[in-house]
């Protein structure tokens, strides 16, 4: 399950208070209205079933701006308690690869594989490094597509690496760099996971990690862009109006990917 936020509304007049205001160093201020989507993905596949949304909204009284974080362990909370028995692994970039996120999702009962970042995680990059220098990570390689267009991974994996200076969350770090033939690399990324990684399933558990283009491209894209128009402001309402044709919008697509996939009358309209 994969889990990112986006835009629906954005403007520098229409103010709101349940919206999320950001003001620039120079400039108007800007009033946002953000869901976090959690969407059904399999990597090696290229469709997905959007599941649920959480909007990202300031409640009355409320001093600190909400942020995705906060809205994604609502919506987190809500998908447990709905699909209880659903077998899960989550999906998240950088900003969910954090101590209080991670711990509710232990707790929930899901598995994670989550972007990790140096700029944001030094110290696991300080502990993963000297790992490497006493011969504890393991690494390897291997190569996949036919040899015009054959491309080479490289690979390292650090067990038992804490996320943060407190040791409370420990996990698996993974990172993988993608090259091409002429050797220069194309992809570099990590990730840190609950998931036992070894070199029998490594290229699964990257494969898994690098699932973030079907959200983009797929829901979020199509969602915005492909005849839906997520971010034209039908309405904006003083309360939840806006929010409301979001969730329209939303069944409209879904409802629309269930027929296409099932009803033989609407494939060959």
């Amino acid at each position: 399950m994969a889990l990112d936020g986006s835009d629906y509304v954005h403007s520098t007049e229409v103010q709101c208070p349940s919206g999320v205001q950001r003001r620039e160093a120079e400039g108007p201020g800007h009033v946002r209205h953000t869901v976090v989507s959690a969407t059904l993905v399999k990597a090696g596949a290229h469709r997905v079933l959007p599941l649920d949304v959480e909007e990202v909204h300031n409640h009355d009284g409320q001093d600190k701006q909400d942020g995705e974080v906060n809205a994604a362990q609502r919506l987190m909370g809500r998908v447990r308690q709905e699909h209880p028995r659903l077998p899960l692994v989550i999906w998240g970039d950088d900003l969910y690869c954090h101590e209080p996120f991670i711990l509710q999702v232990r707790e929930a009962g899901p598995r994670h594989v989550l972007v990790c970042k140096p700029i944001s995680h030094p110290e696991v990059y300080t502990w993963v490094d000297d790992l490497q220098a006493l011969g504890a990570c393991e690494q390897g390689a291997w190569q996949e597509g036919p040899a015009c267009r054959r491309r080479w991974f490289t690979y390292r994996v650090a067990r038992s690496v804490p996320l943060t200076a407190s040791h409370r969350v420990w996990g698996t770090f993974v990172e993988v760099g993608d090259h091409d033939r002429a050797g220069q690399q194309v992809y570099q990324n990590a990730w840190c996971t609950d998931l036992e990684v070894e070199q029998a399933n490594v290229a699964e558990g990257i494969g898994m990690g690098r699932s973030r283009w079907k959200i983009e491209h797929e829901p979020l894209n199509i969602h915005k862009n492909h005849g839906y128009e997520l971010e034209h402001n039908y309405g904006h309402g003083t309360q939840t109006l806006s929010m409301v044709f979001d969730l329209l919008n939303l069944l409209a697509c879904i409802a629309h990917m269930i027929l296409d996939r099932g009803d033989r009358l609407y494939q060959r309209c």
